[in-house]
């Protein structure tokens, strides 16, 4: 089976590092630190989800920025993206601004994994 393709956005270096040690093992995973980086990135791969971290340290293209850009386009419309943050909003607010899935840091192998999880039960991925 083929593994899905994964971006990571998150602008802790530490923090990336550690999603992507949970996930290489599962998934193809790449990884940038800002949302201008990431809109540049989904043109060149497809991926099937993106981790989007919300407080990227740019009030000009945060994750709730980023996510809007992805969804105004066409082509990326449909990208899985799940909302990450360490702050304590509900899972129905981040739903109601156009995230797919929600996860609250610290992140573990086995959260994430069942965040993606979720996403893949609900759309009937195979991989």
């Amino acid at each position: 089976m083929n593994k899905l393709n994964i971006l990571i956005v998150e602008d802790d270096p530490i923090h990336a590092f550690i999603v992507e040690t949970h996930l290489k093992n599962h998934f193809n995973c790449d990884s940038v630190t800002n949302g201008h980086d990431a809109l540049a990135a989904i043109e060149k791969q497809k991926y099937n989800v993106i981790l989007m971290d919300i407080n990227l340290n740019d009030s000009a293209m945060d994750g709730i920025k980023t996510m809007r850009t992805i969804r105004y386009n066409r082509k990326h419309r449909h990208t899985k993206i799940i909302a990450v943050t360490a702050a304590s909003d509900s899972r129905e607010w981040f739903m109601k601004q156009g995230f797919d899935g929600h996860y609250l840091k610290p992140m573990t192998e086995e959260g994430l994994l069942e965040e993606i999880n979720k996403l893949r039960q609900n759309t009937g991925w195979i991989y």
